[in-house]
């Protein structure tokens, strides 16, 4: 009876040593987790979520929207679709060779020392008969801005220079808001005189050998090229087109043009020239994303007359004899 009691009294003292050690080996193996995964150093290094990438624009496929922080309602991260315009005017007839206006070495010129030692002629038409008639110098351009799209204004100027005698260049495409400098390197003076519509007009003086120049902003984008004449030299003649945006441009010698990631879709062209005035004024064009679209335009020679906008310069030495 007692040796039952003494081994029932000891069940008790036995699940305690057990549940001690239970206890105990728990304890030890959280020590040692602890201390692999809080003082030890991880064999693995720190996941990193990685950066998003900016798009990058294909040349001819997509750009940046180019809207202004000021206006802009889409997110940077949508693009907008573009493609390319390249195209050759063509003069249809037999261009006469341009007229004399300075001939050279004639002393009754005035400023003969500057203006006088070199043939000047009447550019006002010129054809490159060694390119199918290609049309120098006509303005390609959009109406207006496409909807919503709005690029930068330069803040570099574009140089409108005088070199014996001759505007440098004729044709000028400028931003509104962009500085047209005007400089001279002829060693006697000019004026510049610009007849616009919708800017005012301007008529100064453009003193010797002023390299340093005199600043012209247009405040206002112009439907059409504008007249810039110096009033001491009748000869002397340049267009100047202010725009509101960069989809523009004048025809090269041989009669090309590109204008450059055109958002993708339907627009109207203009295009004029200063013998003609406008030879379309809502041209139709439809640009596709990621495409050239082509365009050959051939304009009669009865188009040319000497009755359009920019009439030959009278007046000029060469034409009174």
């Amino acid at each position: 009876m007692n040796e039952q009691t003494e081994q029932a009294g000891s069940r008790p003292g036995i699940l305690v040593l057990i549940w001690l050690f239970v206890w105990t080996g728990a304890l030890a193996l959280m020590s040692v987790s602890f201390l692999l995964t809080g003082c030890g150093e991880s064999s693995e290094p720190p996941q990193l979520t990685p950066a998003v990438s900016s798009p990058v624009a294909s040349p001819t496929a997509t750009i940046p929207t180019g809207f202004s922080p000021e206006n802009r309602t889409t997110k940077s991260s949508e693009l907008i679709s573009v493609g390319d315009l390249e195209g050759v005017i063509l003069y249809g007839g037999t261009a006469a060779k341009p007229a004399l206006l300075v001939r050279g070495g004639d002393k009754s010129v005035k400023d003969f020392e500057v203006c006088g030692g070199h043939d000047i002629l009447d550019e006002s038409l010129l054809v490159d008969g060694t390119a199918d008639n290609g049309l120098a110098n006509v303005f390609v351009f959009l109406g207006r801005a496409p909807e919503g799209h709005k690029t930068p204004v330069p803040v570099a100027s574009v140089v409108f220079d005088q070199r014996e005698c001759v505007f440098v260049p004729r044709n000028l495409i400028v931003r509104v808001g962009q500085p047209v400098l005007v400089k001279s390197n002829d060693a006697i003076a000019h004026n510049v005189h610009t007849l616009p519509v919708r800017n005012h007009s301007t008529n100064v003086s453009i003193a010797a050998n002023n390299r340093d120049g005199l600043q012209l902003i247009y405040s206002m984008a112009e439907r059409k090229p504008l007249l810039v004449k110096c009033d001491l030299h009748p000869w002397m003649r340049a267009w100047h087109l202010p725009l509101d945006h960069s989809f523009a441009a004048v025809t090269a010698r041989d009669g090309t043009f590109r204008i450059r990631e055109l958002p993708a879709g339907t627009h109207r062209l203009r295009i004029w020239h200063e013998r003609a005035g406008f030879l379309e004024r809502s041209r139709e064009i439809t640009i596709r994303a990621g495409q050239i679209e082509r365009l050959e335009i051939t304009y009669p020679a009865e188009r040319f007359s000497a009755r359009g906008e920019g009439k030959p310069a009278t007046g000029s030495p060469a034409s009174q004899r």
